[in-house]
């Protein structure tokens, strides 16, 4: 069984369908984006009158890519293809080694994973998680085009850089892709013990942590849709820094309109921070990392502001 990339429209919705079937609210959203309008993404979010849907809305739009083709066959046709970017979360326990270049290769074993109709393309370099929390939705939204091979846009936003985790921490990287069909949006294999599962993960343990035993699932993630392995990713590396560290406060406040700081204290004085962008992973995906939060450290320290 499969499931979609998109968990608010399915497979049926993009496209031309999206037109019929979507709100006015969505269609306002989905047409800032295209028109590269990031001011007015943030304006219509501010007057929505449900923000934790308009952000599971702008985690998946803006992983999102819709674009037509000539056919190569026949030059008169013209075909609709979907595009979505996805990552794959790669945690690293502290002091260990690995690599996050030379993915030559790689692209064919996640082809051959998605199965016939679908076209993948992979960025050759893994992104550390401190990149990936500066991007602006319209920045995915360009780095995904780029990967579909459109020029990326010298006014792409960026975020603010913040200090993100330390020397001494568990590391966070992500495996960058784009999948698309023409069939609508692509279709990712449910979780499971398939053998193409296991052995494309212990693929990926080769080449970013050298080794590929059967103890991978508490550092790597499934290939899922962008959104997804953030989240997954982040819960990944809450339970490294279980593992690692004696965590005696944390607590999760927000700085900017799309950014939420991740405060944890450790013994002898210690201190990290980590950005959470809500457009990443959606307001559902901040409930979760607090409650693994909670599961691992207690309840948030006194006078920590919860997310809303």
């Amino acid at each position: 069984m499969t499931h979609s990339a998109l968990s608010t429209l399915r497979v049926d919705e993009v496209g031309e369908a999206t037109i019929q079937t979507a709100t006015f609210p969505l269609l306002n959203l989905i047409h800032a984006l295209e028109r590269r309008d990031e001011d007015r993404v943030w304006n219509l979010y501010r007057v929505s009158r449900d923000q934790p849907l308009f952000l599971d809305w702008l985690a998946n739009w803006s992983g999102m890519r819709v674009s037509t083709r000539k056919d190569p066959c026949h030059v008169m046709q013209v075909s609709t293809w979907v595009h979505v970017l996805f990552a794959v979360p790669v945690v690293r326990d502290p002091g260990s080694v690995g690599s996050d270049e030379g993915f030559t290769g790689l692209p064919d074993s996640i082809q051959k994973w998605f199965g016939a109709g679908h076209e993948v393309h992979l960025l050759g370099n893994a992104s550390k998680y401190a990149s990936v929390a500066r991007w602006s939705p319209l920045t995915q939204k360009e780095y995904l085009a780029g990967m579909c091979g459109t020029p990326f846009a010298e006014n792409a936003r960026w975020t603010r850089e913040l200090d993100v985790l330390g020397r001494d921490l568990p590391s966070l990287t992500f495996l960058l892709g784009a999948v698309g069909t023409r069939a609508g949006a692509p279709e990712f294999p449910e979780a499971g013990y398939d053998p193409c599962d296991r052995l494309l993960q212990q693929e990926i343990g080769f080449r970013t942590m050298g080794r590929g035993d059967m103890e991978l699932d508490d550092h790597i993630g499934r290939v899922a849709p962008f959104a997804d392995a953030v989240q997954a990713g982040l819960l990944l590396w809450i339970d490294a820094l279980a593992r690692a560290y004696v965590v005696h406060g944390w607590n999760i406040e927000p700085i900017e309109m799309d950014v939420l700081l991740l405060q944890l204290s450790g013994v002898e004085g210690q201190s990290w921070q980590l950005p959470l962008r809500s457009h990443q992973i959606g307001l559902h995906g901040i409930d979760l990392l607090v409650e693994r939060l909670a599961g691992h450290f207690g309840p948030p320290s006194k006078g920590a502001t919860q997310p809303q």
